[in-house]
């Protein structure tokens, strides 16, 4: 047996948080690209006594999904002509409020990964717990999924090329879209192209809750 998270449970968050652009044009982008982690088994995991944490794990993988998304905004700078809005991430709480997440479910992820030496039960109902401290694993529990999106996204999109050129034309409407040799033969001219550019060769790890 197995825990999955499926499209139509992650769809809300990307609506919600990850569209900047009138029309929506990324959600193509994003269910696409979803599709690709199903296949190479990221929205999945085995399922056993820990399923509950397994399935918060999961969640916490989708965010990064998305936080890896929106990094090409943040790559491209406060005056980048991309197009939307993005004024920087959310606080990861709100991320999380979208997938039906409970803080406590952060505290028992933290427990089951033996992060912390203490009675992890008995030190949640004595409700000893910082939120900032959870919010702080939690993050770094997010981050932990990068490589291994990165990964499958780069294979699935054809290389770290086929890549940038996904993700430059998921903001943009079908008509405006370019092909391949188009949207890389400006790279080196084009300041938005060539941060994105860069993101993307380093593995899509530049981005930053801050």
């Amino acid at each position: 047996m197995t825990v999955s998270l499926e499209w139509s449970q992650v769809q809300p968050l990307f609506e919600k948080h990850g569209c900047m652009v009138i029309g929506q044009p990324e959600m193509e982008w994003y269910r696409d690209s979803w599709g690709a982690l199903e296949n190479a088994g990221l929205t999945r995991i085995e399922e056993n006594e820990f399923w509950k944490h397994n399935q918060s794990e999961l969640k916490l993988r989708a965010i990064c999904f998305l936080a890896m998304y929106l990094g090409i905004y943040q790559a491209a700078g406060e005056f980048s002509q991309l197009g939307g809005y993005f004024s920087g991430y959310h606080e990861l709480i709100l991320y999380m409020e979208t997938l039906d997440m409970e803080m406590e479910e952060i505290w028992e992820l933290v427990c089951h990964r033996g992060w912390i030496e203490t009675n992890c039960q008995s030190y949640w109902e004595d409700e000893e717990t910082d939120d900032d401290i959870l919010i702080e694993f939690a993050q770094e529990i997010v981050s932990d999924s990068n490589k291994d999106i990165f990964e499958v996204l780069k294979d699935y999109h054809g290389g770290n090329i086929g890549l940038f050129a996904s993700l430059w034309n998921s903001r943009l409407p079908e008509d405006r879209k370019e092909d391949l040799e188009d949207a890389i033969c400006p790279i080196d001219y084009m300041a938005e192209k060539l941060e994105i550019w860069e993101y993307v060769s380093q593995g899509m790890v530049g981005w930053s809750w801050l």
